[in-house]
């Protein structure tokens, strides 16, 4: 049996796959877990191989053994798992406009290289937005607060 312990693209792809069962970006993964953001993105894009301490907290993260993160899955998947990436059904609320949909369109287009950027720049805009969410929303809590106190 081929030893994978230190395959970088091993590491990414599972990573990749159970940040995707548990439905988290990986702005989202890295706050989670106390990462930081381009660690996590060397990892997800094969360029470092995490330490042993952070593969022990992803695997409590996603509840899987520390082999799932460095072994290639026992089984593989089956050819039309492997031509379709997964898609999740669209609810009302989740009709693309036309202009998403161009977006989409042009985003399959890109070779890996410019996917992993625009997923780069998405995952930090939308950290950012939260943040700034997150503290307007404060702001605002405690605005209320002090104007039923006065």
């Amino acid at each position: 049996m081929e030893n994978n312990l230190g395959n970088k693209e091993i590491m990414a792809k599972n990573i990749t796959r159970f940040m995707q069962a548990k439905g988290v970006n990986r702005a989202d993964f890295s706050r989670d877990l106390g990462f930081n953001y381009n660690t996590v993105s060397d990892w997800i894009h094969a360029k470092k191989y995490p330490r042993i301490d952070k593969i022990e907290a992803m695997a409590r993260y996603f509840g899987v053994t520390k082999a799932d993160l460095v072994e290639p899955p026992a089984a593989p998947p089956s050819a039309q798992e492997a031509a379709e990436p997964y898609k999740a059904p669209l609810t009302k609320r989740d009709e693309l406009t036309e202009h998403e949909r161009e977006h989409i369109e042009l985003y399959r287009e890109l070779d890996e290289r410019g996917r992993n950027a625009v997923d780069d720049l998405t995952d930090l805009h939308v950290e950012r937005v939260r943040e700034s969410t997150e503290r307007s929303s404060s702001s605002t809590g405690t605005e209320i607060a002090d104007e039923k106190q006065a």
